[in-house]
């Protein structure tokens, strides 16, 4: 047998020295000193909105998202079954209401007991806090923080959301197409009203020119206008704890007064789920081209034809005639005991074409539905009557003067004989041969033309 040399015997000595440092396990620096184990190898690599590198070695697969966006979007890439838990405060998308529910402020150790491979924050979670935050890194699990605070940024922050669950070119597509939205309703957007946006009723936080809201508000073709005194609309956001004020806070703040919107009564609120960077962005900046612009938007004639009315397109009628803004509830709204929530209607789910419109119409007490041993039925095509529309015109305007005496033969058929005799009575409708005729049919064109009678409608 040869003897192996000397040289030989220290080479394999450093070549196992070097194996062993290079199958070492890394350890990275973490905020506030926190030492985090990282994987061997890195599938998934990025920097979130504090500047902390991410190193992932697989997609997350059981995700807690603290941020109403960060869920809205896994669920726009397909991502949201991925979904254990989301924020206290949360109501979107409304597949959200069998979650579990978080207070990161509360109960951080609930968050750690849920074993989440992924918490999805953002930096004002982080600032607000962060030692809550602290105790979920050091327990192992990733911690990401993504914002972004302006337009610009919003396809930089869906990739890196897209990374987290291995979906990064879906997320290019997301992209493309919220800003393709947004880009068809800027179209005819022309309004050059100046608009103030306040974002946190703790600070009377006013954003930037050049966040997202504010890019909003340009599509929807206002100015936005830093200035708040001098601002021709004042917008403040709602939904979620410690953002913008009410309308009464707003109104009831010292030195309200001298605030141009505030002594024009031109204050609204926006809700955080529509002003936010998620496929609702488009529907926001449809809201805020509303109340820029309102009698722009209260057109109906775009409704008018020889068709059957039927209660679905009855609502958007109601609901655009007035200008009333678009009902989204925040998390107070489901935190009552109601007879009806948001989203029970069997036959009209979020996702029908007139689901909003439905929706605002009902929770102003407008239309009305069925409540059987099935569940709660809205009959969207059903064709409305004479006397289902003379209801709603009531139910939206009942200061009617009488203008005429009218015998009406059939008014013992009506279910409301008085409202239909003060409305025939008042011109808005028409008898046929001293017949009110109750459970005859209405044309959209014929209710157009008696939206038109009524006049306007305060909102």
């Amino acid at each position: 047998m040869e003897k192996i040399g000397l040289k030989k015997i220290y080479a394999a000595m450093v070549l196992m020295v070097a194996m062993v440092f290079l199958m070492r396990v890394p350890i990275e620096a973490g905020v506030n000193g926190i030492k985090k184990v990282l994987p061997k190898i890195a599938e998934i690599e990025f920097e979130d909105s504090d500047g902390r590198v991410i190193l992932m070695d697989d997609a997350a697969r059981r995700i807690i998202s603290l941020e109403t966006s960060h869920t809205q979007n896994l669920y726009s890439l397909g991502a949201g079954h991925l979904l254990v838990g989301v924020g206290y405060q949360e109501v979107y998308p409304l597949e959200i209401g069998g979650l579990e529910k978080f207070n990161l402020e509360k109960d951080a150790e609930g968050i750690i007991s849920a074993n989440p491979d992924l918490v999805l924050i953002t930096p004002e979670i982080r600032r607000l806090y962060r030692d809550q935050t602290d105790i979920l890194l050091r327990s192992g699990i990733n911690v990401v923080s993504l914002y972004p605070e302006r337009l610009e940024d919003l396809g930089g922050y869906l990739k890196k959301l897209g990374m987290t669950v291995g979906l990064e070119k879906k997320s290019e597509l997301l992209f493309d197409e919220i800003m393709d939205s947004l880009e068809r309703e800027k179209v005819g957007a022309e309004v050059g009203k100046s608009a103030s946006f306040e974002s946190s009723d703790m600070e009377m936080l006013l954003l930037e020119d050049s966040s997202v809201e504010a890019s909003m508000m340009n599509y929807a073709g206002g100015i936005y206008e830093e200035d708040t005194l001098n601002a021709d609309i004042y917008f403040t956001q709602t939904g979620f704890k410690d953002l913008g004020g009410s309308l009464r806070a707003v109104y009831e703040r010292k030195d309200s007064e001298d605030i141009k919107a505030v002594r024009k009564g031109k204050v609204y609120e926006i809700s955080k789920s529509i002003s936010s960077p998620t496929m609702m962005m488009p529907k926001g900046v449809r809201e805020m081209k509303r109340l820029l612009d309102p009698e722009e938007y209260r057109s109906i004639d775009y409704l008018s034809d020889e068709s059957t009315l039927t209660r679905e397109v009855l609502a958007e009628m109601i609901v655009t005639y007035a200008g009333m803004q678009i009902f989204y509830p925040d998390y107070s709204y489901f935190s009552e005991e109601r007879s009806r929530y948001y989203g029970d209607f069997e036959d009209v789910k979020p996702d029908h074409e007139y689901f909003e419109y439905v929706e605002t119409a009902v929770g102003r007490g407008i239309l009305d539905y069925d409540f059987t041993s099935r569940g709660m039925f809205f009959n969207p095509d059903e064709a409305v009557t004479r006397e289902d529309f003379a209801e709603a015109i009531w139910m939206m305007k009942s200061d009617f003067e009488k203008v005429r005496e009218v015998e009406i033969e059939d008014l013992g058929q009506c279910q409301s004989p008085r409202i239909v005799e003060r409305l025939v009575e008042a011109g808005v409708f028409e008898t046929e041969g001293n017949n009110f005729n109750p459970d005859g049919e209405v044309t959209c064109c014929q209710a157009v033309e008696i939206f038109e009678k009524i006049g306007g409608i305060n909102d």
